[in-house]
Order: structure tokens, then C-alpha cells, then sequence
């Protein structure tokens, strides 16, 4: 099983008196995600600012729809992305804007926080606010183009705010942050003309902070799922990428209501049909199995992309040895294999 454990949450993740990083699995929101303080990376903050490739990411569903969003500024460009998916009507639109990126702001790590995309008139509307006194909220208006419908997305998440926060190393002075949650959900989701209601009793939402001094070739492998099952809320999120020393610094992690279970280091191992996601021990055995291709590729030589993000359900069980044997069954989530340099 894991070797990590929760360690007490910081104020911030770079103590600017003691020059420390603080590295490891905090339970909790970090204060101050202040990872642009850091000495040693590049000779100033703005060059820090440049570098520093940040996003927030948000899954929504019921078991049958799945929406994904996400904002992604990587400073040489920006891009807003939403894919919707009803699985039972085998329906799905990918919305995708490429920007400047000193249009977009994205959560800094701190609460309050907005993201937010600084539209103009008809052009996409893209807000995620969360405040532990108002909550989670989530306000998206994608106008009608070409083929791709309207969408109108107001969600609430009943968001605790003591989800799981990360700080790992790619180096010993280029870390990696992240804060995740798995958490209820209601919605109201407008795709062209039809309305659907999403309550808690069966929706639930992910929250995704986001921010690292990624290596210029980038490799990493995710997956993530959640839903209500047996009157309990079951997520996870498994991601094998570039930091050092898999086993003590990873974000893997199991949901079950406001319990949080930390998990093992994982292999991903792809096939023709399937992704299949594994421990070393038979305590993580899950097969992704693709519905909905998201393909991005280019290779211009000196950069290149080769991304998939596809949604689809997975299969097989987590263990963990405060939970038990938890089966995943049909359950519809994302997964992504990336791998560029930019």
C-alpha cells in the first residue's frame, strides 16, 4: 500500500523566512499557493510567471451526463475547453477557444478564488468562483457555432474544502501543486433548446487546481471517475507523470463521501481497446475503456503534441485498507494520455 500519509497543511507552500519548499500530501487548502516566490528557478518572478504552466479543471455529472471544463494558460498561449457527453444518447460536443493568455485568470491557490475568462460580447462566458462563506460556483455560456449548440451550464458544489493538496517535485526546486475534491452537486444544464436538472442525490462535481514548473517534454497519464453507487459518493483520481520518487510523491487518491484515502504509484499501460491502470500489489486494477475520442496532435519539429482525452467508463476495483474492496463498475469518467514539448 501507499507510504504516504497526510502531513500537517502549511500556510504556504514556500516559507519565504525559512527558503523551504514544503513538500508532500496535506489535507486542506493550502493558504498560499505561492510557488512564483520561489528562489533558484529562473533569475526573476516575471520569468518564474512565464514559465509557471498553471490550469483549473472541473468534471460535473449524474451517471449519465459528463461535462469537463477547463482553463489552461501555459503563458506562450492560452485555451478555454468544454466537452459535454450523455452517455445514453451517445450524444457529445467538444467546445475549445484558443486565447491570449492575459485574458484568462486562474484560481491562485487561495480562497476566495475566480477563474475566470475575460470575455468580450458574443464570445464564450467562463467563471468558477469558490468562497468557503457563498461556495462553489460554477457559471458557463458557450454561444451557438456551426454545428456546436448552445450551452448554458449554473452548477453549486457542495464543496468542504478539505480535499487533498499536493506539492511534489519534478527537481528539488521545480515543484508541482495541486488541490483536488470530489464533492455534491446541482446544476442546471441548458444544450440548445433542452433543459436538464442535475441534484445532488445524484450529481457530484470535481474541482481541479493546477499549477507546475513542468520539464519542457512533458509525459504523464491520468484518469479519473466519480458517481453515486449504493447511496455513497465514490471517486478517484489516478495520475502516473514526471515527479520524483513515485511512491512517496504521487496524487492518487480515493473518495468515499468526505472520506479521502491516499493510494499507491500506478503504471498505465495502453491498449488497442483499453487503458489499464495498476499498482504493484492488486490494489488498484481498473480498466478504462474509450467512448468519445479527443485527439490533439503536431509535430513541428521543435514542438510537438500528441494528447488524448477520452471520455468513457472504467472497470475493476480500488482497495484500500480503511475502505475495503470498492468495485468500479460502468463508471463514467475522462482519462488523458499527453505528451508534448512545448
Amino acid at each position: 500500500m501507499s507510504c504516504r500519509e497526510f502531513l500537517p497543511l502549511p500556510a504556504s507552500l514556500f516559507d519565504a523566512h525559512t527558503r523551504k519548499i514544503h513538500w508532500g500530501t496535506f489535507q486542506g487548502q493550502v493558504e498560499n499557493c505561492n510557488l512564483i516566490n520561489i528562489p533558484g528557478m529562473y533569475s526573476s518572478e516575471n520569468k518564474n510567471d512565464k514559465r509557471l504552466k498553471e490550469w483549473q479543471a472541473f468534471q460535473l455529472g449524474d451517471g449519465d451526463r459528463f461535462i469537463c471544463g477547463a482553463v489552461y494558460n501555459a503563458k506562450k498561449f492560452a485555451v478555454i475547453a468544454l466537452a459535454y457527453y450523455q452517455r445514453s444518447t451517445n450524444t457529445h460536443h467538444l467546445y475549445k477557444k484558443f486565447v491570449r493568455p492575459s485574458r484568462v485568470s486562474v484560481a491562485d491557490g487561495s480562497l476566495p478564488s475566480i477563474t475566470n475568462f475575460s470575455h468580450q460580447s458574443n464570445e464564450p462566458h467562463y467563471r468558477i468562483t469558490r468562497d468557503q462563506q457563498t461556495g462553489c460556483e460554477i457559471d458557463i455560456y458557450w454561444p451557438a457555432s456551426g454545428k456546436l449548440p448552445e450551452l448554458k451550464i449554473k452548477a453549486e458544489l457542495q464543496d468542504n474544502y478539505n480535499g487533498m493538496t499536493i506539492c511534489q517535485p519534478f527537481a528539488s526546486q521545480r515543484p508541482l501543486y495541486s488541490y483536488k475534491n470530489v464533492m455534491k452537486a446541482s446544476a442546471d444544464i441548458q444544450l440548445g433548446t433542452r433543459i436538464h436538472h442535475i441534484q445532488p442525490d445524484n450529481g457530484y462535481a470535481i474541482i481541479d487546481d493546477h499549477k507546475g514548473y513542468y520539464p519542457k517534454e512533458v509525459n504523464y497519464d491520468w484518469g479519473t471517475a466519480a458517481d453515486h453507487v449504493g447511496g455513497r459518493l465514490i471517486g478517484f483520481n489516478l495520475t502516473r507523470n514526471q515527479i520524483i520518487n513515485q511512491e512517496r510523491y504521487n496524487e492518487n487518491c480515493l473518495w468515499i463521501d468526505d472520506n479521502l484515502y491516499l493510494l499507491p504509484a500506478i503504471t498505465v499501460t495502453h491498449h488497442e481497446d483499453h487503458w489499464h491502470y495498476q499498482d504493484q500489489n492488486g490494489d488498484i486494477d481498473l480498466k478504462f475503456y474509450p467512448l468519445v475520442k479527443n485527439n490533439q496532435k503536431f509535430h513541428l519539429g521543435f514542438v510537438y503534441m500528441n494528447y488524448q482525452g477520452p471520455f468513457g467508463h472504467f472497470e475493476g476495483h480500488i482497495s484500500h485498507p480503511n475502505s475495503g474492496r470498492i468495485a468500479i463498475n460502468n463508471m463514467l469518467g475522462m482519462a488523458e494520455r499527453k505528451r508534448y514539448k512545448l
